[in-house]
């Protein structure tokens, strides 16, 4: 496991094999449909909280998507019959990025939020803001839209050493950045996980039904709290 206080420049975080920005692709949870098989961002083997404490979290996602598409007119995304629209099924993604920085050590515990649903072809809400409780005491903040011109692609995670930043291919530690090359879809490496594991006989840890199950009730409980006004949700499924 990489320890945030470890970690003397970002080279170390990328090239020791222990991180691989190069992997922050498809592992799992992309939407309900796909079980838990896929989500946008995998970092294996990366515990930022690994011996160190966190400090502060925070996560701002903003992909703009203002006008319906191919990618919208999927039948449960023109009429969601399930909480949170494209919130839940895209939104997931994000989530499972921020538990990954976060580590095993020191989960969110509570989440408070409001939502809102900016673009009408957006239903039924597509922007929620929230603020959360980690298990030792951190707080931060996680802001995802749909439905604004505003954008964002960031997730930041500062502990008592200094501070790690990821916005899509980049990786900064302490001010310094580097640009990572990937693959940029992830299909591919979810492909070859997938063989792997046939192969091997064996399953990926990220890609488990606990793992997404914690993913979907990160967003789902941000939802319920904004359809209550900001009521504090309590989450039960994040220590693993």
């Amino acid at each position: 496991m990489v320890s945030f206080g470890d970690c003397a420049s970002k080279s170390d975080l990328v090239c020791r094999g222990e991180f691989q920005i190069s992997q922050l692709l498809p592992s799992r949870c992309r939407s309900r449909e796909d079980k838990g098989s896929a989500a946008d961002f995998q970092m294996p083997h990366a515990n930022f909280g690994g011996g160190r404490k966190v400090l502060r979290d925070f996560v701002r996602q903003k992909p703009f998507l203002n006008r319906p598409s191919q990618l919208m007119n999927t039948r449960w995304r023109k009429t969601p019959t399930h909480q949170g629209g494209f919130l839940l099924d895209g939104g997931v993604h994000f989530t499972a990025g921020l538990r990954l920085m976060l580590g095993k050590d020191n989960p969110l515990a509570t989440v408070s939020a409001f939502s809102a649903q900016l673009q009408e072809h957006l239903p039924p809400v597509d922007t929620v803001e929230a603020t959360g409780r980690t298990k030792n005491g951190a707080v931060g903040t996680i802001s995802i839209s749909f439905g604004t011109t505003a954008k964002g692609s960031e997730w930041t995670v500062g502990c008592e050493d200094g501070a790690v930043s990821i916005s899509r291919d980049q990786v900064t530690v302490d001010g310094k950045t580097e640009r990572i090359e990937d693959e940029k879809s992830g299909v591919p490496p979810e492909v070859r996980n997938w063989g792997k594991a046939l192969a091997a006989g064996t399953t990926n840890e990220q890609q488990s039904p606990e793992e997404a199950l914690a993913d979907l009730e990160l967003i789902e409980a941000m939802l319920r709290s904004g359809e209550q006004g900001g009521v504090p949700i309590k989450l039960e499924h994040q220590e693993l």
